[in-house]
C-alpha cells in the first residue's frame, strides 16, 4: 500500500455509535482513517439495498464503517485490534505506519463499562476494566509515541520541533461525584485522564510544541436494557458519559446471579446521544427523545480540537458541549433528535480547577529510567 499524503488518523474503538461518526467525519475533512475495533464482518457481502447497517447495531462493523467512507470518496482502512493485548496494539500502531507511512492523531474511543460498590464488584472485573480502559489506552499511547518523534524528524536528529501530533482520549474531566456507586469503573477512567494531564506535562518539558492531548467526555448519561434468558444476562450498554454513557452499543455476559441491581429495569436518565438503545426505549416512551442529541455533536467537537492549536488543547479535559461553546458555538439545536427540544445539561455546570498555586515546583526532579541507568553501569 503507497504511503498516504493525507493526514491519518488511528481510531481505536470505530465499529459503530460515536466511533464510526468521529470516523466518517474525519473522512469527510480529509483524513485518511483507519477504523480499528474487534468487531468485524464481510462488509463486500452486504447488498446495496441492505447498506448501510444500522449504525448502532451489532451489524456495523469496523469493515462497513471503512466501506461507507471508500464508498462516498474518503480513505479508509479496517483493522482489527484487541485493546487487551498490548502486543497486538502495538503490532496494530506498527502496522498503519508500515501501510501508509505516517500516524497524525489517535483517537482511543475503546471502553468497558461495570457499575456497582466495591464489595459486589470482582476481581477479574476490576482487572477486565483495567485492561481495556487505561491500559489499553497507555499501550496505544507508547506505541504511537515513536511514530509521533520520528516522521517528522529533519536533519537535526532528535531535535523535539520534529514532534508533532495530536491524541485525543475518551475520559472525564476530573470531579468528585464521578466515583460514587462505580470505583472500579472510575478508577480506570480518571487513570485515563490522568494520562492525558501527566503527558501533557510531559509535552511541556520536552519542548514539544506541535504535540497535544486531549480528553472529551459526552455531556450526557446512561442507557441500560437486560435481556435474561435462561442462564445469563446480556446487558446492552451505551458507555461513557457521567455515568457511563457512549452512543457504541456494548454487549456485556454475566451470569444471572451475579448481576448486580442497576440491571434489573431499562432506564434511559435524561440526556444522552441517539443510540441503537436509545431508539428502544423511545419506542415505547416516546418523551424521553426529547432527551437525545445526534452523535455528530462529539465528532464536530473532536474536528474543533484537532483544527486548534496544540499548546490551546493541551492536557484539556472537557465535555464536547463545553469545548463548542468555547470555539463559539451557541445553537446546538441542530444536534437535538427532536426538533425544538433542549436536553437537559446532566454534568456539572463547573468542574473543579486541579492546579494548585505550586504548581511549577516539582521539588527535586527524579527520573526512574536515569536512576535505573546509574545503577547499572556502576555494576560493569
Amino acid at each position: 500500500m503507497a504511503a498516504s499524503n493525507k493526514q491519518v488518523c488511528l481510531i481505536i474503538g470505530a465499529s459503530r455509535g460515536i466511533g464510526r461518526q468521529v470516523a466518517i467525519d474525519l473522512a469527510r475533512e480529509g483524513y485518511y482513517v483507519v477504523v480499528s475495533a474487534k468487531t468485524t464482518s464481510d462488509a463486500s457481502s452486504i447488498p446495496p439495498s441492505s447498506f448501510p447497517p444500522d449504525p448502532n447495531s451489532a451489524a456495523s462493523t469496523i469493515n462497513t464503517v471503512a466501506r461507507e467512507i471508500t464508498e462516498a470518496g474518503g480513505s479508509a482502512l479496517a483493522l482489527r485490534i484487541d485493546v487487551r493485548d498490548v502486543d497486538n496494539v502495538k503490532d496494530v500502531v506498527d502496522d498503519v505506519v508500515r501501510r501508509l507511512g505516517r500516524l497524525d492523531v489517535l483517537i482511543y474511543n475503546s471502553g468497558a463499562i461495570w457499575w456497582s460498590a466495591v464489595e459486589t464488584t470482582p476481581v477479574k472485573r476490576f482487572l477486565l476494566l483495567q485492561q481495556v480502559n487505561p491500559q489499553g489506552l497507555y499501550a496505544a499511547v507508547a506505541a504511537a509515541l515513536p511514530h509521533f518523534g520520528t516522521q517528522h524528524r529533519h536533519r537535526q536528529q532528535g531535535c523535539c520541533c520534529c514532534w508533532k501530533g495530536r491524541i485525543i482520549v475518551v475520559s472525564p474531566p476530573i470531579y468528585s461525584r464521578f466515583f460514587r456507586g462505580k470505583t472500579a469503573y472510575a478508577m480506570g477512567k480518571v487513570g485515563m485522564s490522568v494520562l492525558t494531564k501527566g503527558l501533557a506535562m510531559d509535552f511541556v518539558r520536552q519542548g514539544r510544541k506541535d504535540m497535544a492531548i486531549t480528553s472529551i467526555w459526552p455531556t450526557s448519561i446512561d442507557v441500560r436494557r437486560r435481556i435474561q434468558t435462561e442462564n445469563v444476562t446480556t446487558v446492552l450498554v451505551l458507555v461513557h458519559g457521567e455515568h457511563g454513557f457512549q452512543s457504541r452499543c456494548q454487549v456485556t455476559t454475566v451470569s444471572v446471579n451475579e448481576s448486580p441491581p442497576w440491571l434489573t429495569r431499562a432506564e434511559l436518565v435524561k440526556k444522552s446521544i441517539e443510540s441503537a438503545a436509545t431508539q428502544d426505549s423511545t419506542r415505547r416512551e416516546p418523551q424521553l427523545a426529547k432527551d437525545l442529541r445526534h452523535a455528530t455533536i462529539y465528532s464536530d467537537a473532536i474536528l474543533a480540537m484537532l483544527r486548534s492549536p496544540a499548546e490551546e488543547v493541551n492536557g484539556l479535559l472537557v465535555t464536547d458541549e463545553d469545548f463548542l461553546r468555547k470555539k463559539g458555538v451557541t445553537d446546538f439545536s441542530r444536534y437535538s433528535v427532536v426538533p425544538g427540544s433542549t436536553p437537559r445539561r446532566i454534568m456539572p455546570a463547573e468542574f473543579p480547577v486541579l492546579e494548585v498555586a505550586e504548581q511549577d515546583d516539582e521539588g527535586r526532579r527524579v527520573d526512574s529510567v536515569a536512576l535505573r541507568q546509574g545503577r547499572d553501569k556502576s555494576k560493569l
